[in-house]
């Protein structure tokens, strides 16, 4: 049966554990874009994600209220990272 977010967004997983996409990164168009996939991501797949702007003069993190604390601490992290490779 389909899934629906309170943003309308219907979702009817068909996946199982083993075809779970299994990807270091994931990049989007756009920031609504981006938000939507990475709500589904952990609603729905229990993903542990990071979430930063690249492209800026800096990493910005961008966390959520919901985030879990592990989440807001990879985006940290991944912050880190792409700084020290620029």
């Amino acid at each position: 049966p389909p899934i629906t977010t309170r943003s309308g967004l219907s979702v009817t997983p068909y996946y199982t554990y083993r075809n779970v996409l299994q990807a270091d990164i994931l990049i989007v168009p756009n920031i609504e874009t981006g938000n939507v996939l990475y709500k589904s991501l952990t609603l729905f797949g229990h993903a542990r994600v990071a979430g930063i702007l690249a492209g800026t003069k800096v990493p910005v993190v961008l966390t959520s209220r919901a985030d879990s604390e592990d989440s807001k601490f990879l985006s940290i992290l991944l912050a880190l990272q792409v700084s020290r490779e620029e």
